[in-house]
């Protein structure tokens, strides 16, 4: 129990450091050297917007006088990257968030979880879900393309190993699970077939459908049994995958994500019978949280960042701290498991 404790003041932590990163203009300070100076890396728009979808989903663990004041300005800040498009082969307008004038799948995706955690306007939300359709084949799902710039409609060959998983859990979120479903199916039939697999935005996609798969697989003529047995099949190589390759655990962020991932499959196994796979996993889960603990600064000025090498990076921070989360927001039944 003490540990569960550990856990939401880690989260504690780690939001009222990055609340405080917000600056007036409502960009976060990106990242800074460990002495505190500001590095000149170039600002990510993608990394923004997952910062505030988890400073959002830690709202009950965070001060609400400080959050009040400080994420409103990030999230007005990411609205102000949002641009309005049209294209010949759509027939209605669509939204896009740019990262240095291109458009990428992964951006739109998080601006919507994003956005969408923050209770923002309806037609907005939906307009962004046709932003990530348009990356991706209106029949199949299939990926299209993953970077684009909208001014020039040059495509990029730049393929990220994330965009879809983050793309199929903002579809999820947001309910359109048909369109999440083939775009689960996609990934895994292609991507994913004869490769590494190590998503940990694709398992949290597949954690949110397993677990609503008995209120939405009826209206998408899926049988239910059929569907969670399918979505847990994936999602148990990708746990076996990460389990068996461990070397990233020298760094905070590999540590963060893999553990974002462990905790997402913990999820799902929490709706499956108890076995003995199940306490595999928790431990693994707990081995690393207790881990990516050691990498959070306890003290000084910028006391709850994580740290990854020599710097402090709000993902770093972010993935770390919706690790907790994840796990803080599992059953009962198996918090209490030893």
């Amino acid at each position: 129990m003490m540990q569960n404790y550990d856990y939401q003041i880690a989260v504690q932590r780690a939001g009222n450091f990055l609340l405080t990163e917000i600056q007036p203009d409502g960009a976060f300070v990106y990242e800074r050297a460990l002495s505190g100076e500001l590095t000149t890396a170039p600002y990510n728009m993608l990394r923004h917007c997952g910062t505030v979808w988890a400073l959002a989903l830690a709202k009950p663990y965070l001060p609400q006088e400080l959050g009040s004041v400080a994420l409103p300005k990030a999230v007005a800040f990411l609205k102000r990257q949002l641009v309005g498009c049209n294209a010949a082969d759509r027939d209605k307008p669509f939204t896009l968030i740019l990262d240095k004038k291109s458009a990428k799948l992964g951006g739109n995706a998080l601006a919507l979880l994003a956005l969408q955690q923050c209770q923002e306007e309806q037609e907005l939300l939906l307009s962004l879900v046709d932003g990530i359709n348009y990356f991706l084949d209106i029949k199949t799902k299939a990926v299209r393309f993953s970077k684009f710039n909208p001014y020039t409609g040059s495509v990029s060959t730049f393929e990220s190993e994330y965009y879809p998983g983050e793309a199929a859990l903002a579809l999820a979120v947001f309910g359109n699970y048909a369109d999440a479903v083939t775009l689960v199916r996609y990934v895994r039939d292609t991507r994913d077939k004869n490769g590494p697999l190590q998503d940990h935005w694709m398992m949290q996609a597949l954690e949110k459908l397993y677990s609503d798969a008995p209120s939405f697989a009826a209206t998408i003529h899926i049988d239910q049994a059929e569907l969670r047995d399918e979505l847990f099949a994936y999602a148990q190589q990708i746990f076996l995958d990460i389990q068996q390759n461990p070397v990233y655990l020298g760094r905070c962020t590999p540590t963060a994500c893999r553990a974002e991932a462990a905790v997402a499959y913990l999820g799902i196994l929490s709706l499956r019978s108890a076995d003995s796979h199940r306490r595999l996993v928790y431990a693994f889960s707990k081995q690393l949280l207790n881990i990516l603990l050691q990498y959070q600064l306890q003290e000084g000025a910028f006391k709850g960042a994580f740290v990854d090498g020599k710097t402090l990076r709000i993902d770093y921070t972010q993935h770390a701290m919706t690790a907790f989360l994840r796990y803080l927001a599992l059953p009962h039944h198996v918090l209490q498991e030893t």
